[in-house]
């Protein structure tokens, strides 16, 4: 039988996943389908929009960086020393 998990148990899970956990440790961890654990995740960022901006900016960044790692690959494959 399923365990059910109140909203404060729910958004402490979710917090950790915010705080860097994957999904997969999470699932492996609590024994909750992943499935379930996105859904929650879903949830619970729509209810916080703070959250959501937070994500996007992180996101940015990343990509960001990951855009000027390309561009410095580049350079160097077509400028070899």
């Amino acid at each position: 039988m399923p365990k059910h998990y109140n909203v404060e148990e729910k958004e402490r899970i979710v917090a950790l996943y915010s705080g860097g956990q994957s999904v997969a440790s999470l699932s492996s961890q609590y024994g909750i389908p992943r499935s379930t654990l996105f859904s929650w995740i879903r949830k619970l960022n729509l209810k916080d929009p703070a959250l959501i901006s937070k994500q996007y900016l992180d996101l940015k960044r990343h990509s960001d960086k990951l855009e000027i790692q390309v561009e410095v690959i580049k350079y160097h494959r077509s400028n070899p020393p």
